[in-house]
């Protein structure tokens, strides 16, 4: 590619992180949440990378982007039918990342699904796969290894973009650690998959910002989705005995405003679970939540919020 058409892309994906920091929060999403939610998953490579003419009717969203035919060759299915390559047509908005990864061989997770998980990079929109039509299906591509430099001084834009963009290949899991590197995200994706055939719904818990910027970039607030388990049911209940599993973890120790922000967050996403052991657990969080007036300043995180939030969570459940 051209150092005109790089500096263009370049540009464009400097800007992104910064409008997406002052609009919107970031929905980072598990390893296992990639594997749960999905359709296929497949690990490999980028072979081909090129715009095309594509003469058939579009509608938004594939009408946003820029038609690009991808060959993606595979080393190892997850989830899906087993194949060797995968054929794709995307409507491209920003090609700097793609062209780049096809550029450099870089080892990837193809992520299918019938929702755009992820905001940030944001996933491609698919026109065609394996010559067939596949409108309202997303293609996320996630990088299992940091971005390799072999001189940080000589590191480019587009290099600093990637890694920022990309979380330097760390996700969280389902136990809320945070892993990287191709060994340990391959690790937990494959024992999901083995475990879990079924396609998941998804549980979004929202974390303190601190947190979140153990994984990467948070944006102006941000989540983690979790896919819809046993497991996933075990760790907000655990939350609600012991919220410092996340506060303790953050660099800085949390506040009592991001303490009882995180237990009104855990009630929230605990909404989807319920039970008569779990209504329990809720009855005993608000018998020991402290009392006293609600200061304007405490309408995020605050123990009249959460005891508000259980209340009302343990009456819609009726039990």
């Amino acid at each position: 590619m051209s150092v005109k058409i790089w500096t263009c892309c370049i540009g464009l994906l400097g800007m992104y992180p910064i409008f997406v920091a002052a609009q919107t929060g970031r929905g980072f999403v598990s390893v296992e949440g990639y594997v749960g939610l999905s359709k296929e998953v497949q690990v490999g490579k980028i072979e081909k990378f090129e715009l095309i003419e594509y003469n058939k009717p579009l509608k938004a969203p594939e009408s946003y982007g820029k038609p690009y035919r991808v060959s993606f060759a595979v080393s190892e299915t997850i989830r899906g039918e087993k194949t060797k390559s995968v054929e794709i047509v995307l409507a491209v908005q920003i090609p700097g990342s793609l062209q780049y990864f096809k550029d450099h061989h870089t080892e990837l997770m193809l992520v299918v699904s019938d929702d755009a998980l992820d905001s940030v990079p944001m996933p491609e929109v698919g026109i065609e796969e394996n010559g067939k039509r596949v409108d309202g299906t997303w293609y996320q591509f996630r990088i299992l290894n940091p971005i390799a430099v072999p001189d940080e001084v000589q590191q480019t834009w587009i290099e600093q973009q990637l890694g920022t963009s990309y979380d330097h290949g760390r996700m969280f899991d389902l136990d809320l650690a945070v892993v990287s590197g191709r060994e340990q995200i391959l690790k937990r994706a494959r024992r999901f998959a083995k475990d879990h055939k079924e396609k998941c719904r998804s549980v979004w818990l929202r974390v303190p910002n601190s947190f979140g910027s153990l994984c990467g970039y948070p944006n102006a607030f941000c989540g983690i989705s979790l896919p819809r388990t046993v497991k996933t049911e075990r760790l907000l209940v655990s939350l609600l005995e012991k919220p410092d599993q996340i506060l303790d973890c953050m660099p800085i120790k949390g506040t009592d405003l991001e303490r009882y922000g995180l237990l009104y967050n855990v009630l929230r996403s605990l909404e989807s679970f319920p039970s008569k052991e779990n209504a329990a657990q809720i009855r005993k969080l608000l018998k020991a939540l402290p009392s006293g007036k609600e200061e304007p300043e405490e309408r995020y995180g605050s123990p009249q919020l959460v005891h508000a939030m259980g209340t009302a969570l343990l009456k819609r459940w009726a039990i």
